[in-house]
């Protein structure tokens, strides 16, 4: 009896232990995909201040 008991014990904490390697894994994806957009507004600014700064030489002609 005493054997299946603490087998039970450890599934429950195996699976404990899945659970929180998954929400890391999530937590992960969800930074990258942060990031990656972050990424992307950078570079859409980027290109906002080159358009503005051809406007500019362009109105000094």
């Amino acid at each position: 009896m005493n054997r299946t008991r603490k087998s039970k014990e450890k599934t429950r904490e195996e699976q404990e232990q899945e659970q929180e390697q998954e929400q890391e894994q999530e937590q992960e994806q969800e930074q990258e995909q942060e990031q990656e957009q972050e990424q992307e507004q950078e570079q859409e600014q980027e290109q906002e201040q080159e358009e503005e700064e051809e406007e500019e030489e362009n109105s000094a002609f």
